[in-house]
């Protein structure tokens, strides 16, 4: 048997065709395009039993209203898919989307331990502040170009070498050099905030439920190659270990599916 799940996230949307032996994964965009291509391929679709899961899941599930359709938890689904993807039965899931949220999973165990609302929504808001539309494209170009160490204050800048275990060059204030930068440099700065903080609260509670070795970050925000390396850095610096599995994405989409799975078959 296969499943369609599909999350439908606040910005992006994810569908896969899930099975046990196989996921093909079909659609990552953000939603206004996803939803397009949902239309498009609706009888394809409906063909198969679909799980939906995510802040958009009852607006899509109306797409489909003669299908087998069931909504899924989030969390449920951010849990199980995040195993999927690592092959890990304990482990900490951080779902980075428009916000983040935190989940520990032990085996079947799926717990939410709560979340920030920095994701991807907060540099989309940036954005728009600064280049008046919402694409982060430019903004990552910016950011893959410029210094974050001209606009954070730096543990060096105030005490002149590393602190301990916190190297010299470790965030002690984010932007708080911001009146001398640039907006390549500004961009850096905005990137870096958000993994340090989101990297920062994961290894903490991680580490409250010896996790710490085992930290996923889930999610398309967690792929963007400068958001990935800072997340990796800070949990480093921690002494923990950051684990950003291929199709990150797609976590969600698969765990819902799964879910939906084991539900039909355990009928």
């Amino acid at each position: 048997m296969k499943i369609i799940g599909i999350d439908g996230g606040g910005t992006n949307t994810q569908v896969v065709l899930y099975s046990p032996e196989k996921t093909k994964y079909l659609i990552s965009e953000k939603n206004s395009k996803a939803f397009e291509l949902i239309k498009k391929r609706v009888l394809e679709f409906a063909s198969y039993p679909i799980a939906i899961t995510g802040g958009e899941a009852k607006k899509i599930e109306k797409l489909f209203e003669k299908a087998e359709t069931k909504i899924i938890s989030e969390i449920e689904s951010i849990g199980i898919g995040g195993t999927l993807l690592t092959g890990k039965k304990k482990v900490l899931i951080v779902n980075i989307g428009t916000g983040t949220a935190i989940v520990a999973v032990n085996k079947n165990e799926v717990v939410h331990l709560g979340g920030t609302g920095m994701g991807g929504g907060t540099l989309g808001g940036f954005s728009q502040l600064i280049f008046k539309d919402r694409e982060l494209d430019k903004l990552e170009k910016l950011a893959q170009t410029g210094s974050r160490e001209k606009v954070d204050l730096t543990v060096k800048d105030i005490v002149g070498s590393g602190i301990g275990s916190i190297p010299a060059n470790a965030t002690a204030s984010n932007l708080g050099k911001l009146a001398s930068s640039n907006t390549k440099d500004l961009a850096a700065g905005l990137f870096n905030m958000l993994s340090e903080s989101i990297a920062t609260l994961a290894f903490f509670i991680a580490k409250n439920h010896g996790l710490e070795q085992d930290i996923v970050f889930c999610g398309k925000v967690a792929q963007n190659k400068v958001i990935k390396k800072r997340l990796q850095e800070t949990v480093r610096m921690w002494g923990g270990k950051a684990i950003i599995p291929l199709r990150a994405e797609y976590a969600s989409a698969v765990g819902a599916a799964k879910q939906f799975w084991q539900i039909k078959n355990s009928a």
